[in-house]
């Protein structure tokens, strides 16, 4: 039996952007699992939802709403956090000092750092205690201090690693609270979406995935790895340097 359709009963997937949107079809197209997706966003028209899919309106994410939610969802196999941002009409990543800006800093860090972990926080205790269950938040190699030859993209990169030690810190405390729950930063690979649109145009050919590309690889990671929680996944299962 294909293991998605084994193990995955019920799904939360917090984000509805690229990555977000290619995860929840993958799940309901490829698994029977009961997918609810969390969002900002009200686009989605829940008269033409699917029966195994579930869509929660936000207008913001605070630890009062996040807790609401919690307590209406029950108790699910696998939640994906996809929320993330990395520029705008105003903000682009920064290429030098100079360029640094203090609203954009204090977004990136609100976006990338602080909303995941308030929805880590809240919603932890939904996931089954059981049995082996997997709570994921899309990182970015380029958070990786190890990895950084390059530089640049200060307020991008600083937040990402700092979601990066919030998972690792999370991952310590909720071994000892909850052995069966494991917590990984994933990095999805560059994926064409509107994020990543307009730095594609020099990825050296092939290294470009497409939606679908990335939505199945990160779920077969995540269901497969045998890495230890806490760790920080590329989208193939390779461990990535902190």
């Amino acid at each position: 039996m294909n293991p998605e359709k084994r193990t995955l009963e019920k799904v939360l997937i917090v984000g509805t952007g690229g990555i977000g949107s290619a995860l929840t079809e993958h799940l309901l197209n490829k698994t029977q699992a009961h997918v609810i997706t969390l969002s900002r966003t009200t686009k989605q028209n829940a008269v033409l939802l699917p029966r195994n899919h579930q869509h929660i309106s936000v207008d913001e994410y605070t630890q009062q709403t996040l807790a609401q939610i919690a307590s209406k969802i029950g108790k699910i196999d696998l939640l994906i956090c996809c929320i993330g941002w990395l520029h705008n009409q105003v903000y682009q990543p920064e290429k030098r000092l100079e360029d640094l800006d203090t609203n954009a800093i204090m977004h990136y860090f609100e976006i990338n750092t602080v909303l995941p972990s308030l929805i880590i926080q809240q919603l932890w205790q939904n996931l089954k205690q059981q049995q082996p269950t997997t709570l994921a938040c899309i990182s970015a190699k380029v958070g990786s201090i190890g990895d950084n030859r390059i530089g640049g993209w200060y307020g991008y990169r600083a937040s990402k690693t700092a979601l990066n030690m919030m998972i690792k810190n999370f991952s310590i405390e909720l071994q000892r609270r909850a052995s069966n729950l494991r917590l990984f930063a994933v990095h999805p690979g560059t994926t064409d979406t509107d994020l990543s649109k307009p730095f594609q145009q020099h990825l050296p050919q092939g290294q470009l995935k497409t939606q679908s590309e990335c939505a199945q690889q990160l779920i077969s990671t995540l269901i497969t790895t045998q890495a230890a929680s806490g760790s920080f996944l590329n989208w193939d299962g390779a461990i990535l340097p902190w």
